[in-house]
Order: structure tokens, then sequence, then C-alpha cells
């Protein structure tokens, strides 16, 4: 998807990752993905497999008439799956008629924080969906101009979540979410975290970071630990804000497996690694608040 404009590349190289006591998996994007320039995008590879899964594009044009005065100024950004196996919750609306330009827009849900992605809602899977779009046609002559907006992530939309849904290598459809924000009328989007559950055929709520388990950890309350986590020759180092007493060390491989678990105390540990080349997601734990980031090992 959007491979043939001219594009920005964001590296995805220090996402915060949780995995502990459920079956999701949690990427907080830092810095978040922000798509403010015309004829940019940027895609996301959400289990990290070498394999794009969504795209997103902002897109601005102007359309000029060589033999009139009128011109129209349009601006959309999309969201669309990379794949026509993965979705994304929403709806669409079908324009024109059958013997004149028939076509179908798709608009991708705002989803609000508890709701339940899974087989039972609207899913499209159309590489060009309008997350938010607006035009202005303007005719200098008459004065007049008329301004023309729409999808459902405008004007300003903080904190939503795009319900999505995608097939892994092994053929394990996932569902989950991305949370965004679109703001100055729907120039600017903001890419902030995803999860998704790793068991298959199974839904998520929007905002959840755990998954099928017994409960839910809030995102705000997830990211309350400043932990500086860091590899350094395949040492982990980990510096805590404050000493703690029985902290936990969790540290994943890409299949979501634990391959280490450990406990430490004081407000400084440091372990050696003895792992292959790769991405690992490192969880801690201190008083039921968490902190994540993925180190490669190289």
């Amino acid at each position: 998807m959007f491979t043939k404009l001219q594009y920005s590349t964001f590296a995805l190289a220090f996402l915060g990752t949780k995995l502990a006591d459920g079956q999701a998996i949690y990427h907080d994007i830092d810095p978040d993905i922000i798509l403010d320039e015309p004829y940019t995008i940027a895609n996301l590879d959400l289990n990290m497999d070498g394999i794009y899964d969504f795209g997103f594009a902002s897109f601005t044009w102007t359309l000029e008439y060589p033999d009139y005065d009128p011109y129209n100024y349009v601006q959309r950004l999309y969201v669309g799956p990379d794949s026509p196996l993965n979705w994304i919750a929403g709806s669409h609306k079908v324009y024109g008629t059958a013997e004149y330009n028939m076509y179908d827009v798709y608009f991708p849900f705002a989803l609000n924080a508890g709701y339940n992605v899974n087989s039972t809602i609207n899913f499209q899977n159309s590489g060009y969906q309008r997350m938010a779009f607006n035009s202005t046609y303007w005719l200098p002559s008459l004065e007049i101009w008329t301004l023309k907006d729409g999808g459902k992530w405008i004007p300003d939309v903080e904190d939503r979540f795009l319900g999505i849904s995608f097939v892994d290598t092994l053929d394990c459809r996932h569902y989950g979410w991305i949370r965004c924000s679109v703001l100055d009328n729907g120039h600017t989007l903001i890419i902030k975290d995803y999860a998704y559950e790793t068991k298959c055929d199974v839904g998520i709520v929007t905002g959840d970071t755990v998954g099928d388990t017994t409960g839910t950890v809030n995102i705000t309350a997830n990211n309350k630990l400043q932990a500086d986590i860091f590899v350094y020759e395949n040492n982990l180092s980990i510096q805590l804000p404050r000493p703690c007493t029985d902290c936990k060390l969790f540290i994943f491989d890409q299949t979501s497996r634990v391959i280490l678990s450990q406990t430490f105390s004081g407000d400084y540990y440091t372990t050696k690694l003895s792992l292959p080349l790769g991405i690992y997601y490192v969880t801690i734990e201190v008083e039921n608040t968490l902190t994540s980031k993925n180190i490669l090992i190289k």
C-alpha cells in the first residue's frame, strides 16, 4: 500500500512493549508517528515479522482548471491494510449511480475505549479508507467558495481507536487496536500505540493491554514507571527511579514466549544475556506498575 508516493520513513526501533500475565502484545510508539506534511506515509509491522500490516497516508493537492478560474483544494488522511487478508472496522457509502460514475468510499470507525473488537463488527479491506478529508472549491470571479469535510475522524478527534484484524504467517487471525488522534481539522494524524491479542480468532477491547485473561490494565497506569532499560554488549541494565523489593523482570521473544523471568531488588540491576540475534521485549513490574521496551541483540 502507498508504495508509489514520496514518503517519509519512520523508524519503530524503540517501541515500548507489554506482555505480562496475559495474552496481548502492547506497543507504545515512542516517539509518536506524526503525519502533518503532504504526501507522507507510515507503515506498521504489528508483530515485527518483517511484513507491513497497515499503512497510513496524508494526501494534499490542488485541482486547477485552465479554461476557467475555479480551483479545488483537497486534503485527505487515509489508512488501509497492506494485505487483503487484513481488515479495518468501519462503514462505507456508495456514491453516484449505476449509469454514471458509481464508486465506494470507506470510513474507518473512531472507536471509544472499551469497545470489543471481534468478528461481530463490520470490517473492510479496502486499501484506501478515509479517516478524514476536506475540500475547498473556490470561484474567484464570483467570490464563491464551498467547504466540504467528512470522515469519522474530523474535525478534531483525540485518543480514539482503529479496530483492526490481521493474519500472520501461520494463518492465525489476530484482533487489535491502534490509538490515534486527528487534529487541525483533518490535517494532522498522530499514531500513538497499539495492541493485539495473540490468541487466534479471539477479540480484544480497545485500550486493553492485557488481552484474554482476568482483567485489563489502563494505558496511562501502564506507563507510570519511568525506568531506563538499555543493552550494551549484551548486558541488560535497568535503572529505576526509586528502590524496590521483589521487582519482576520478563523477557519475551517475538512469538510471545517467555525466555527469562527473574526478580531483583534495589534501584539498579544488570544481567548478562546469552540470546540469539534479534529483537526481544523487556517488561518490568514494580508494585503492579509496568514499563516496557524492546531491545536489539546484535
